[in-house]
């Protein structure tokens, strides 16, 4: 059993690398590693891009600053992101001002107003952890050289691929063997006994896993933080998910309890330091793992593991990593209830993907089942067949409301005077509510139309911008063919637009629909140019629109019926259209904060809404929309056909404290989950908000410091927000407080 270290271990590790507590580093600075970059820029003229880049990932690899700490028990401080962020950085600019005119102009006027925008993506990638933890990186290594035996010497794109990654590895065993040497060397340096003996436990497991794969538990979460700082900051290419980390690790825990290696506490020692390691990696937007789901068979996931990653994790208080809680029908009721708790005690870093629903929508798009089953996600809410597909999420994005902008005004943005859609016909010109909606529908067919033009242009750059034998020396796929896995390695290369601003859209549809084509308060001009004064001069109009008009969010089927057949619309217009890589386009339905800068650039809306304010969030109605209550928010979202939406979306659901309390609250936070489930909903994520708590958090923050809420598909400390984020929990919790 190991020492239960991990108090000290919580109060003295800093992972700010070469901070207050980091006493032993070495390596060259990044001004140091950019000098060495340039230098072997400067000599590949005769070298494929491939090669080239593999020689830097390798000299970074190589000579990056490196450092561990006597505390923790995993080892992984890199200090090379920056000089891999800025080579790519520095290669894609200069390919970018390639780009046709065409795309140029697309970016000028259409981009530049928000109104819809594309973009490469290579910042949301899924390794095959499988292949990782099994292999290890000589089995991986051995895979690859196994391959290259077989490719002919002609083969020189195949060849250079294979060439690329032995590269890498040299760089990698390096790298293991400069931390495993750093490790002993400081080790002899301590005088605390659990320091001397911890960093004495890290260099024998890295000099272990530059020879093999994981035997133990330790080894198992050690190879992820390797593997981790290795994709994420020598090759600079965003890893989103640590896997299924309960069904990875568990034989390694089994094997250790059944070896006496390890006693259940000692599960938890380790549990405790991988999620706070976790968490002082502050990475953007947290750093997600999935629990609980199904495997190809169909039988569920969720093991011993499960429940104590839960547990700890509502110990440590952290908001950071999030959880991918894969939810399906042979879900335990117990594991999914310990979730839930773990969201009414304010550790609410969840959502709960339905599992049902995520793999029938990758079906739907041309993906096999066998391979969809198991899917992992990506990022927030992002799904994707694991170790099959690279879905590039976050490709491009559509602002709904402002196509209708675009409609009601003949394809110009209201605040610009730009042209951003096809001319449609001035809001005079339109006899009929129909005729206006399908004028929304050709400016939606439009901006799609375009977003996809410039994602395709983006990806015939990606041989050049785009490298990974990192990531692609993971994928089975990849390394069978000899393809880099964004350049078609993968067996499904995907990429991928979002839609968003529903509630947005629908509730401005639907007052259009109601004041001018069956109330006749005035006509579809009237209405349009009041739009353009941004409401000003009509406050009594406004008022009656917020509050009387039907909304989006209450199980009517009136309003709920645009954010439906949008989707379906524009599922059919996006999901299976060839892309540049080989594969397919996908929709997405998720806003994250995307909806607070595109509102700025979206004039007044028919719902009510001014002239630069938030669009609506993800799935959920407007905000303090939804009064007639979180059933009614439910029925609302799943409207919506999901298997429309492959590459991903969410519910948020706030509810007040009030309504989660004791044996009742839980058995209604189930209940509300199961709805969601069973009516075939996506995804959902909660927050379990005092209203009062809020407000004095808001007057007093230094008391609230721990207080965690959900924002967009990560947790955030409310504290850290803005006032105005800020107050739109309040409000947000001001109209649920019945509920």
């Amino acid at each position: 059993m190991i020492k239960d270290a991990f108090n000290t271990y919580r109060e003295k590790i800093n992972r700010d690398y070469f901070g207050e507590y980091i006493q032993y580093a070495e390596g060259m600075t990044t001004e140091e590693l950019l000098c060495g970059i340039e230098e072997i820029s400067a000599n590949s003229e005769d070298l494929s891009p491939v090669i080239t880049m593999a020689e830097i990932e390798a000299f970074i690899l190589k000579n990056a600053r490196i450092s561990v700490n006597p505390y923790e028990y995993f080892a992984g401080a890199l200090d090379g992101r920056d000089a891999a962020l800025k080579t790519r950085e520095l290669r894609h600019r200069q390919n970018m001002k390639s780009l046709a005119p065409y795309t140029r102009r697309i970016y000028l006027d259409g981009s530049s107003t928000l109104s819809f925008t594309a973009a490469p993506d290579f910042g949301h990638t899924a390794a095959d952890w499988d292949s990782v933890i099994s292999l290890g990186f000589s089995g991986m290594l051995e895979r690859i050289r196994q391959n290259a035996s077989l490719c002919g010497a002609s083969d020189s794109k195949r060849s250079d691929f294979y060439r690329s990654c032995e590269i890498v590895y040299e760089g990698i065993f390096a790298y293991i063997s400069r931390l495993a040497d750093l490790a002993d060397r400081v080790s002899k340096l301590q005088d605390d006994l659990f320091a001397r003996e911890n960093l004495s436990e890290v260099s024998k497991t890295l000099k272990n896993l530059a020879k093999r794969p994981p035997a133990t538990l330790r080894e198992a979460m050690q190879m992820t933080f390797l593997y981790y700082s290795i994709q994420h900051r020598a090759e600079g290419v965003h890893l989103r998910t640590l896997g299924p980390v309960d069904a990875l690790f568990y034989p390694f825990m089994k094997s250790d309890i059944e070896n006496g290696i390890l006693d259940e506490d000692g599960v938890r020692e380790y549990t405790r330091a991988f999620l706070y390691t976790c968490y002082t990696e502050q990475a953007v937007a947290n750093m997600p793992f999935a629990i609980a789901g199904l495997y190809k068979n169909g039988e569920s996931r969720a093991n011993r593991l499960s429940y104590i990653l839960l547990e700890e994790y509502i110990k440590l208080n952290v908001y950071d990593p999030k959880l991918h809680f894969c939810y399906s029908a042979k879900t335990p009721d117990d594991l999914t209830a310990l979730a839930l708790e773990s969201v009414r005690q304010g550790r609410n870093s969840i959502v709960f993907i339905n599992c049902e629903v995520a793999s029938d929508a990758l079906t739907a798009l041309g993906e096999d089942r066998e391979d969809t089953v198991d899917f992992t996600i990506v990022g927030c809410y992002e799904i994707a067949s694991y170790r099959r597909e690279v879905p590039c999420s976050c490709n491009g994005c559509i602002n709904l409301p402002k196509a209708l902008e675009a409609a009601l005004f003949n394809g110009k943005d209201l605040i610009t005077g730009k042209t951003i859609g096809p001319a449609t016909g001035d809001a005079d010109s339109f006899d009929s509510f129909e005729a206006l909606y399908t004028a929304y529908r050709v400016q939606c067919e439009a901006f799609a139309d375009d977003v996809m033009h410039m994602t395709s242009s983006y990806e015939s750059y990606y041989p050049v911008d785009v490298i990974s034998p990192v990531l692609s020396s993971t994928y089975a796929d990849s390394v069978e063919k000899g393809i880099d896995a964004f350049h078609g390695g993968a067996k499904y290369n995907n990429s991928s637009i979002n839609a968003f601003g529903s509630a947005t859209m629908a509730d401005s549809l639907i007052a259009i629909k109601k004041l001018v084509f069956e109330e006749k308060r005035l006509t579809l001009k009237e209405f349009a140019d009041i739009l353009a004064s941004n409401w000003e001069g009509h406050e009594d109009l406004r008022t009656y629109v917020l509050s009387k008009m039907p909304k989006y969010g209450n199980n009517i089927p009136e309003a709920d019926f645009f954010v439906k057949d949008t989707i379906d619309f524009l599922g059919k217009k996006i999901n299976g259209h060839p892309n540049g890589r080989g594969g397919v386009f996908r929709l997405g339905t998720f806003s994250i904060d995307w909806r607070f800068t595109f509102g700025a650039k979206t004039g007044a809306s028919a719902d009510g809404r001014l002239s630069g304010e938030t669009l609506s969030k993800n799935m959920c109605a407007t905000t303090a929309c939804d009064i007639k209550g979180v059933t009614a928010h439910i029925l609302s979202a799943c409207a919506v056909d999901y298997t429309n939406t492959p590459n991903g979306t969410v519910l948020d659901l706030l509810l007040h404290s009030s309504a989660a309390k004791g044996e009742d609250g839980m058995k209604a936070l189930l209940a509300l989950l199961k709805t969601f489930m069973i009516k075939r909903g996506f995804a959902v994520q909660f927050n379990v908000l005092s209203l009062d708590t809020l407000r004095a958090a808001q007057l007093e923050p230094e008391k609230y410091k721990t207080l965690q809420v959900r924002l967009c598909g990560w947790n955030v400390l409310f504290c850290n927000l803005s006032k105005k984020e800020q107050d739109e929990y309040i409000l947000q919790c001001e109209k649920t407080g019945n509920l």
